[in-house]
């Protein structure tokens, strides 16, 4: 199992082109614009991969210099590949992409976390950044109403992913709303907050406002090469993993 690239295989496209770097059997590869092979060197990659070169009696420890003729596997959906992982430890069912070095990496989708800039005076006012990225960052919301409390006491309440805090009008300062809601851990838990311009100012009300911003990384054929059939640990290193395509 350990001495070939094709560990198993439904289809058999193999195509042959000229190295333009060293080649190590088992790499994820790309064309440059000459039409030869290399290691790729992106996330985003296509299933291509080299094989040993069983034509001239090698095996997969015998890399290929450059110019030499490289054996590549177009793999299909449910061919097994004993290809390279490098990065964080994976276990079986892990999705895989491309490291970006020839090798693959356990699948890391990419989020982006919603944010708000609270504005209570036209310069200054403090940041709330959700503390879970992605889409659902964005149903946090946040108010300030003025009401029956003294400045330095500002209630905050959570309700949900909802937050309202309370502030003495013409009086509370966007210090004191921030210090409210940094001791309140039910806001802690989900926002960071930040402070933004001078803080000494006072606050004005702020109508109920969401953060915006947060979004899910589609996952896409193009990131996710295959997915690992054994747990596996590089631990640092760059060693080979059994891979399953999808």
């Amino acid at each position: 199992m350990g001495n070939t690239i094709k560990l198993k295989k439904y289809s058999d496209v193999i195509e042959e082109y000229i190295a333009a770097g060293i080649i190590t059997p088992g790499m994820l590869l790309k064309f440059n614009s000459d039409g030869e092979v290399l290691a790729t060197n992106s996330t985003e990659a296509m299933p291509l991969f080299a094989l040993e070169d069983e034509l001239q009696g090698k095996g997969i420890a015998d890399d290929y210099a450059i110019a030499d003729p490289v054996q590549v596997w177009v793999p299909y959906r449910g061919d097994q590949v004993f290809a390279w992982l490098s990065g964080a430890s994976v276990v079986a069912g892990d999705f895989l992409q491309s490291a970006g070095d020839g090798s693959l990496e356990k699948y890391a989708q990419t989020l982006s976390a919603a944010t708000l800039d609270v504005l209570c005076l036209d310069v200054a006012g403090f940041s709330l950044t959700a503390d879970t990225s992605g889409a659902a960052g964005n149903g946090i919301s946040i108010t300030i109403a003025e009401g029956a409390v003294t400045a330095g006491a500002e209630t905050v309440g959570v309700t949900g992913t909802d937050i309202v805090v309370t502030i003495e009008a013409a009086t509370s300062t966007i210090a004191q709303i921030v210090t409210a809601l940094n001791a309140e851990s039910d806001v802690t838990d989900i926002v960071t907050i930040a402070a933004i311009g001078t803080q000494s100012g006072v606050s004005e009300a702020v109508v109920k406002t969401q953060l915006a911003g947060g979004e899910d990384e589609a996952t896409t054929q193009l990131l996710i090469i295959g997915q690992a059939l054994v747990a596996a640990d590089p631990d640092g290193e760059t060693i080979r993993v059994m891979a399953r395509m999808v």
